[in-house]
């Protein structure tokens, strides 16, 4: 699925490594002026330069630490917030939330009731939020808010990111996140594994919320860390927030998948992207399909089919029928692999 909060977040990190890079020329610049100092008396604008630059530092540590977190937080709500939409399109009423959605979606809208002049939630009005509730509560809407999923104190890290998620429904998300990629070829990169403790394998995470929080609150002075270590905090923010954003769309297209019902198994290959299918059911082109495959854990792809044959025949649509002595194959967008099966739209 392409997220639009994922584009924000890769394009927003885009800037900030075009920032870091004007930031190292900047640093080699001091660097020379400082080589250039030691071999002849240095001028009171070179001082001057020399000690506004030692300044810096702590106020270029400041600003990073603050920039990578802001990044984070604006693409953890506003993932949520297209999590939340998608999901909406799912259920056709309230009730068809799983228990724990429907226990949190209550008591978190009471709260927002509560605090609803808070910045973040100023946008939504006092009868805006109790009539959401009511309609929820009185007339099975489906129309949940995501600010009601987001956190509600503190900062994101990385057990409050994923108790955000919980509370959508995704009660695995500790356990499952791990195996996705990339974050589980960047765990293997660094000699861990996807079995460690939650406490290592997100060390840069929650350290960056740790420090973002002590220069909020003006506690850090001179802990800083070099650019070289804050360039792979970023590097860890980007990987997490798409592995992220890879689960939630697995997540998305589980949930379409339980709701389709006509179904085949790609049991004959003809290449990659051309396949046989049987089964009772009308198939057409342009028809969307979820392609279920598993490997090291379950996976669904958004898939749709280009093109139809029937005995070698190009066709736009054919009623399929499991003991047709027809040969029906479909072109799919993507790639398939024998095994895989197929759900249609």
């Amino acid at each position: 699925m392409n997220w639009n909060s994922l584009s924000e977040l890769q394009s927003n990190l885009a800037e900030f490594d075009k920032s870091m890079t004007y930031k190292d020329s900047l640093e080699i610049f001091y660097k020379n002026i400082n080589r250039y100092r030691l071999k002849k008396p240095a001028s009171d604008e070179i001082k001057n330069l020399m000690s506004m630059y030692r300044h810096d530092r702590q106020f270029e540590y400041n600003s990073i630490v603050i920039s990578l977190y802001d990044f984070m937080e604006l693409f953890i709500e506003s993932i949520i917030c297209d999590y939340v939409e998608e999901l909406r399109k799912l259920i056709k009423s309230y009730s068809d939330l799983d228990n724990g959605t429907k226990e949190h979606y209550r008591r978190e809208m009471i709260a927002m009731y509560n605090r609803r002049k808070t910045p973040k939630l100023a946008h939504l009005n006092d009868s805006y939020v109790s009539e959401n509730l009511y309609k929820i509560l009185h007339g099975d809407n489906p129309e949940i808010l995501p600010e009601a999923f987001f956190q509600s104190g503190g900062n994101y890290n990385f057990k409050e990111i994923t108790a955000c998620f919980k509370s959508l429904g995704c009660t695995n998300i500790k356990s499952e996140i791990r195996l996705y990629d990339p974050l589980r070829s960047y765990f293997t990169s660094m000699g861990t594994s996807p079995s460690d403790k939650d406490e290592d394998l997100y060390q840069k995470l929650d350290d960056l919320v740790s420090r973002r929080n002590e220069i909020a609150h003006g506690s850090n002075k001179g802990n800083i860390l070099s650019k070289t270590i804050l360039k792979q905090y970023k590097v860890f923010l980007k990987v997490f927030c798409e592995t992220l954003a890879s689960y939630l769309s697995d997540s998305i297209l589980k949930k379409k998948w339980d709701t389709l019902t006509y179904e085949a198994r790609c049991s004959h290959l003809f290449t990659n992207n051309r396949v046989q299918i049987k089964g009772d059911f009308p198939v057409f082109k342009n028809m969307n399909v979820i392609q279920y495959r598993i490997g090291l854990k379950p996976e669904y792809i958004e898939n749709t089919i280009k093109g139809l044959s029937v005995n070698g025949i190009d066709t736009e649509e054919y009623l399929s029928q499991q003991n047709s002595p027809d040969t029906l194959v479909a072109y799919l967008e993507n790639r398939v692999q024998r095994g895989n099966l197929l759900r249609f739209d």
